[in-house]
């Protein structure tokens, strides 16, 4: 009789880690991690060093995964880390650089933080300023 019990238990157990690993995984869709040694990867590691050291802030702190998207566009999450799609990575090297230095102001602004706390505070009643 203890083999069924062990085995509910273990599958629930089961179960529910990968509820909090699953609601924990703030990847975009279609995320990949390209090689460190792919032209792709190195050319944006040049881009992101360059952008975090003209900002002022440390370039070891940021990490950065690319988007299977035609899509030019890139992300940011809380813990320092950007995604770039694919579609960004086709543009002209003067618009990859002018988009990481907006994703890297972002970070070194705050407005990752701001925009986490907005999104926690309630909404008031009324117009900014009523009482």
């Amino acid at each position: 009789m203890m083999a069924p019990t062990m085995g509910i238990r273990g599958c629930v157990t089961a179960l529910a880690a990968g509820l909090l690993l699953s609601a924990c995984a703030t990847t975009p869709e279609g995320t990949y991690y390209a090689s460190p040694t792919d032209p792709t990867t190195v050319r944006m590691a040049h881009i992101l060093h360059r952008a975090a050291i003209a900002g002022g802030d440390d370039p070891n702190r940021y990490g950065f995964a690319f988007i299977k998207s035609p899509t030019a566009a890139a992300y940011s999450d809380e813990d320092a880390t950007f995604y770039f799609t694919d579609g960004l990575m086709r543009q002209p090297a003067s618009i990859i650089e002018a988009v990481v230095a907006h994703e890297v102001a972002h970070e070194v602004m705050g407005h990752v933080g701001t925009r986490r706390k907005l999104r926690r505070d309630p909404p008031r009643d009324g117009p900014p300023g009523a009482a």
